[in-house]
């Protein structure tokens, strides 16, 4: 079966790197838009399962990218997620009645929206695995999931930390360096097996 294929919409660059990563490891198929009218030319040339989009972007907000969609009966049944940094319940309930499924707020995290949009999909058709016939004990499959989320709500935090405004130059650095060890730290407890278990 093909992986579900998800388009991340969305003007702020990190950002969609962030949801990159995380749908691609999640065994997502990833499409990206830095607009609303950059993902509707996406679409005419490729399937998309989902969209997650920005609710605020320049050119094309996700509100009217979701109303654009939904008014097209090729796209009708193309799923929508909403999140933006405005965290006003207006928002969310404008979103649903233009057919979105859901409004997130991004203040909640990278890994929430992703945790959310696997509700909406279910567990995506290919997942990464390691070497064939290996099987984790369960206490350290546990302890692995209980790392990688760990250094996800890190990364997370730190990247929340580094948009605040007037930080001094070395707390910047400082952030930066984190963000990068909460990542190797995620990277390394998912591959741990393949690496760990190869060698024997």
């Amino acid at each position: 079966m093909d992986k579900a294929k998800v388009l991340v919409v969305d003007d702020e660059s990190d950002v969609v790197s962030a949801l990159q990563f995380r749908l691609e490891k999640a065994g997502y198929d990833v499409l990206t838009a830095e607009h609303g009218a950059a993902a509707l030319d996406v679409m005419r040339d490729k399937k998309v399962d989902v969209i997650l989009a920005d609710f605020m972007m320049p050119e094309l907000n996700g509100l009217e990218l979701a109303r654009m969609v939904k008014a097209n009966p090729n796209w009708f049944e193309t799923r929508i997620l909403l999140f933006s940094c405005n965290t006003d319940p207006e928002f969310r309930k404008r979103a649903i009645e233009i057919g979105a499924l859901d409004y997130m707020p991004k203040t909640e995290g990278y890994t929430n929206i992703v945790q959310r949009l696997g509700e909406v999909l279910g567990p995506p058709s290919q997942q990464a695995a390691g070497p064939a016939g290996i099987e984790d004990a369960p206490e350290e499959a546990a302890y692995r999931e209980q790392l990688q989320a760990l250094a996800r709500s890190l990364v997370d935090v730190l990247h929340l930390a580094g948009l605040s405004e007037g930080l001094p130059d070395a707390a910047r650095y400082a952030l930066g360096s984190a963000q990068r060890i909460a990542e190797d730290i995620e990277r390394l407890s998912s591959a741990e097996r393949g690496e760990g278990r190869t060698a024997e």
